[in-house]
């Protein structure tokens, strides 16, 4: 009978955990493990394993190693489910054979930082360029909601923001939208905008922007 084991249920990416399949006798012929493979991380993106296991015959066990994947994407932690899937007609499963592996993620949270191309801009044709970023990538889109702060001398309606959220897509770094002056034909003293972050989607503020 085949049974199947690892030997560690949690590793960080980078590391390698062993995947044993252990047969309860030996065999008069080759026995031709195939494995299936489940979980929330990805074959080949987050992890190789060779699929196909053979014990020879007279053999009673075969090992293979998988080593993940270590990205520079925040993606959480993951799980990667194997199973005994066949053995081929010379053993039989023990039961049903399934573990569960999580891998770590080692990269931070997400952190987003709010800039601006320029700080002063004129009244008539003024365009800046409001833009959110993150140093650390994410496999999920990161959503940046603005608002203006109430320190601000303008008025809601001396300007005009393409967007009041800002996205960042999923594995990117950067979004932005744009804030343009509007020409009134009011006399008008030099007047400030200050943009805030309001609130964040799948990331954190840095600090307060």
């Amino acid at each position: 009978k085949v049974t199947l084991s690892v030997d560690k249920k949690k590793l960080n990416e980078g590391e390698s955990v062993s995947v044993q399949i252990q047969l309860s006798g030996q065999s008069v012929c080759d026995v031709t493990v195939t494995l299936g493979l489940g979980g929330t991380a990805k074959e080949g993106i987050d992890y190789p394993l060779e699929k196909t296991i053979i014990i020879p015959s007279g053999s009673v066990r075969a090992v293979t190693e998988m080593t993940t994947i270590d990205d520079a994407i925040f993606e959480g932690d993951e799980t990667v489910i194997v199973e005994v899937e066949s053995t081929g007609p010379c053993a039989v499963a023990a039961g049903v054979q399934k573990r569960s592996i999580t891998i770590i993620d080692n990269e931070p949270f997400p952190t987003v930082t709010l800039s601006v191309d320029r700080s002063v801009i004129p009244e008539k044709g003024g365009v800046v360029l409001v833009r959110a970023e993150t140093k650390t990538r994410s496999t999920k889109e990161i959503k940046v909601n603005l608002a203006i702060n109430k320190s601000s001398t303008a008025a809601s309606t001396d300007v005009k923001l393409t967007g009041t959220t800002i996205t960042i897509p999923a594995e990117s770094q950067s979004g932005s939208v744009t804030l343009t002056a509007v020409d009134d034909t009011l006399h008008e003293l030099t007047e400030t905008v200050v943009i805030e972050v309001a609130g964040v989607t799948h990331a954190t503020e840095s600090g307060s922007q």
